[in-house]
């Protein structure tokens, strides 16, 4: 992948008093460019479209916390092929 640029908004639900469950959504635009290469043979496609995704943040605490993620940054096809770029991800949150 050559490059993958995405900007998004964050629709954020809190439960709780406390706060330590939040849960979200994303809505977004991303833009890509992929080059593959295979010896004299080179295949590329750039294309742009609608992202989204959600979330949750849980907090063991008032301070600690953990977040997961999952985004489709893109869905397209190239020759009569689809193809999907997807993410998972978690992550380590503190509040100051």
């Amino acid at each position: 992948m050559k490059y993958l640029r995405n900007l998004s908004a964050k629709l954020n639900l809190p439960f709780g008093d406390v706060k330590r469950v939040n849960v979200y959504g994303l809505l977004g635009y991303s833009s890509w460019k992929w080059t593959a290469y295979l010896g004299n043979l080179t295949a590329h496609d750039t294309d742009n479209g609608v992202s989204y995704g959600m979330g949750a943040d849980l907090f063991s605490d008032r301070v600690n916390g953990v977040n997961i993620e999952v985004v489709r940054y893109l869905d397209s096809s190239i020759g009569g092929e689809s193809y999907t770029l997807d993410t998972a991800s978690t992550g380590y949150i503190q509040r100051f």
